[in-house]
């Protein structure tokens, strides 16, 4: 189905993914997803004329959805690969396209079940053929003798290449690598392991391609699969996802392990606040990163706290004052009643962020930095009235309110912006996701909400 609609008055926003307008040109219905908790996050992707939607549907089979942009009409590829975990907040599928045009499926177990009997637990599919899903096959990504090769995340570089990274092991014993894809030879080859947990941690972060075209690392170590031990921030950057340093250009050995102190940013101890879901990293007007982390000040309170390398030291400053604590610990997909995105330069020299509690009800805001010292200056609500402070814009909180009538538990809406290198200058494409809340990975009581609508817009500016 295509939906059509237009707004008459164009907004400019200033977001921190993107500077959005507020102009919808066509709406595509996709299909109907699973919503009775967020399974795994779908996929928008877009390039070659082509555009792909992967999400689990209804049924909870995994699909691909694939429409040529001058069309309206999807064909959907259903996959023998089928979800029975009741909640799945850390299940995750993730899709790409390569340069030769084809595509790539990868989806993290979590209690995958049906056709092949007892999977491995990172599944992979590629097509033989250009953007041709009927030629989609299941071969390997990693070695045969990995056991559980956990959260696969497709990364793209520089010069078409391509990258696969995905954890080894288990919470609180695993270690995160990388590998990088032969085009000529359309093979998979393994990088040496980057964050090494030793067996006794896991490393929560990775690598991340930066304005300044070099790749930035930044990390926390978790001591066990409960949350609330999770310890120091961490940082590394390379030029080729081989050769690493530290942030003062000392030159480092591969794999990183918890004792080395080149890399630390900020020793926060466990139990001190920090946790692996609440990061970010952004950068400053002159391309330097900062790194953007929760913890509990002297206090004990819940603060945001922002980090950059000044004068040969990091320079740690908290960038909130509040005054209540979020005392998260246990197992399983965590609800975040704190969250952070990352620093970005705003347009009259300073820095803007945004941050979200749930405790005032005020949702995400605006927090507005001094770009010499990381201290906030001032914080902003979203107005209505003044959309160049709204955090999102016009066009999605017109569609916010779920479509849902389900009334047993709260719907929500989430937004997911597309990938991909198929969009035109002034082009977005975004992904709306309407799905009940989580239950810290434990089955959702019925009744369940039916089955909602995902739905790809096309935005320009």
């Amino acid at each position: 189905m295509k939906r059509m609609s237009a707004i008459g008055l164009m907004f400019v926003l200033t977001s921190w993914s993107c500077a959005a307008a507020g102009q919808v040109v066509e709406e595509f219905d996709v299909g109907q997803a699973w919503s009775v908790p967020p399974t795994a996050s779908p996929q928008l992707y877009t390039q070659d004329g082509y555009q792909y939607v992967l999400y689990y549907d209804a049924d909870r089979y995994l699909q691909l959805a694939q429409r040529r942009l001058d069309s309206q009409d999807w064909k959907h590829h259903r996959f023998p690969v089928q979800t029975r975990w009741a909640t799945g907040g850390h299940a995750k599928v993730t899709l790409v396209v390569d340069v030769q045009g084809q595509v790539h499926v990868a989806a993290y177990r979590r209690d995958l079940s049906e056709q092949p009997p007892d999977p491995p637990a990172t599944i992979y599919y590629r097509t033989e053929r250009p953007h041709n899903p009927a030629t989609l096959g299941r071969t390997h990504i990693v070695s045969l003798d990995e056991p559980n090769p956990g959260y696969p995340t497709f990364i793209e570089g520089p010069n078409n290449a391509l990258y696969f990274e995905y954890r080894i092991g288990w919470s609180g014993r695993g270690s995160q690598a990388w590998n990088v894809y032969d085009l000529k030879r359309r093979q998979w080859k393994a990088l040496p392991v980057m964050l090494d947990g030793q067996g006794q941690r896991s490393a929560y972060g990775g690598p991340r391609l930066g304005p300044d075209g070099r790749w930035h690392c930044s990390w926390v170590w978790r001591e066990t699969p409960d949350a609330e031990t999770s310890n120091i921030v961490a940082y590394m950057r390379s030029d080729d996802l081989r050769h690493w340093e530290s942030i003062a250009g000392e030159s480092l050995t591969l794999p990183i392990t918890a004792d080395n102190k080149k890399v630390v940013v900020d020793p926060v101890e466990q139990r001190k606040g920090l946790i692996n879901s609440v990061r970010s990293m952004g950068w400053d007007s002159d391309q330097r990163p900062i790194i953007s982390y929760h913890k509990y000040d002297e206090q004990g309170n819940s603060q945001i706290y922002n980090a950059r390398f000044d004068d040969g030291q990091w320079r740690i400053v908290q960038a909130t004052n509040w005054d209540f604590r979020w005392g998260f610990h246990g197992r399983g997909a965590l609800g975040r009643e704190v969250n952070v995105k990352p620093v970005a330069p705003a347009s009259d020299g300073r820095l803007r962020q945004q941050v979200m509690n749930m405790r005032d009800g005020r949702g995400w805001r605006w927090i507005v930095l001094d770009e010499k010292t990381l201290q906030p200056i001032t914080e902003a609500q979203p107005d209505a009235s003044r959309p160049e402070e709204a955090v999102t814009p016009l066009w999605q909180r017109q569609r916010d309110k779920p479509e849902s009538d389900f009334e047993a538990r709260p719907m929500d809406v989430h937004w997911l912006r597309g990938q991909g290198k198929g969009e035109q200058p002034g082009t977005q494409y975004w992904l709306r996701w309407e799905v009940g809340p989580g239950n810290r990975d434990r089955p959702v009581p019925k009744p369940w909400p039916n089955p909602t609508t995902l739905r790809v817009y096309k935005v320009v500016d």
